[in-house]
């Protein structure tokens, strides 16, 4: 779903499709691991993958919020310094 009137980025419609296509081509399972912070963007990958024949098993894994705070403030220290070191 879109924030705040937005329309959502095209790309969010290809995970299920793309999905489906690597497991049909290959003919297996497949395990595709994706970090998913917000409920509505689980929502709409869910939906969309009830729209493929695929199966979806779902794990949770949980972190504390303190942690999971860090590690999103890591990680986009590491995507600044890789934008920066890109324009130089």
């Amino acid at each position: 779903m879109p924030r705040a009137g937005r329309p959502a980025a095209p790309w969010r419609e290809l995970v299920p499709v793309v999905t489906e296509k690597i497991a049909s081509f290959t003919g297996q399972h497949l395990i595709a691991v994706q970090t998913v912070l917000r409920e509505d963007y689980w929502r709409e990958l869910t939906q969309a993958f009830k729209r493929t024949p695929l199966g979806l098993f779902h794990v949770l894994l949980h972190v504390d919020s303190d942690v999971l705070a860090e590690l999103i403030a890591v990680e986009a220290g590491k995507r600044i310094a890789e934008a920066g070191q890109a324009r130089t």
